[in-house]
């Protein structure tokens, strides 16, 4: 029985010798017309037998032949922030900053009523909210496809029957 191992050591060997002959800058340019056929001859089996241990190993783990989309799924704008104010009494002119700039005074006050206001209790009850406002749209996604592909390693139960 093939393994995983002698698998992913043919197809090394075959990108090793690859890059070995036929790397180079990779502006797609490239002339190879004074590499010598045996050369090309041995790269074309290297792949040969890689593709023969590939499909027997496939064959033997029952992998049958796929395409693969994948998904990313957002949440849809609007449901994805919620907006809201926190009003406290005036700070006081002389709160502590190592800085003594308006920026920093400002950044020093927002720390402080964040710190203060989001409790793990405030905390628990907004993700109530985000949840509440999922379960209440019908499609709370926005979904888009980033990728194809295929020619993964999956058995016929791993399929989506798009029938």
């Amino acid at each position: 029985m093939i393994t995983k191992e002698q698998v992913d050591k043919a197809w090394k060997e075959w990108n090793d010798y690859k890059e070995k002959h036929f790397g180079g800058p990779g502006n797609g340019c490239d002339d190879y017309r004074d590499i010598p056929e045996e050369v090309f001859k041995k790269k074309r089996e290297l792949e040969d037998k890689a593709r023969k241990l590939q499909k027997e190993y496939d064959e033997s783990q029952h992998y049958v032949p796929n395409d693969v989309f994948k998904f990313r799924l957002t949440l849809k704008r609007g449901l994805d922030d919620l907006e809201f104010s926190v009003y406290v009494k005036p700070f006081p002119e002389d709160i502590e900053c190592d800085d003594e700039s308006l920026e920093n005074q400002s950044y020093q006050q927002e720390k402080l009523v964040k710190e203060k206001y989001f409790t793990q209790k405030r905390i628990d009850e907004l993700k109530l909210k985000f949840i509440q406002r999922i379960q209440e749209c019908k499609n709370p996604f926005d979904i888009f496809c980033y990728d194809t592909d295929g020619g993964y390693n999956v058995t016929a139960d791993q399929l989506f029957n798009l029938d």
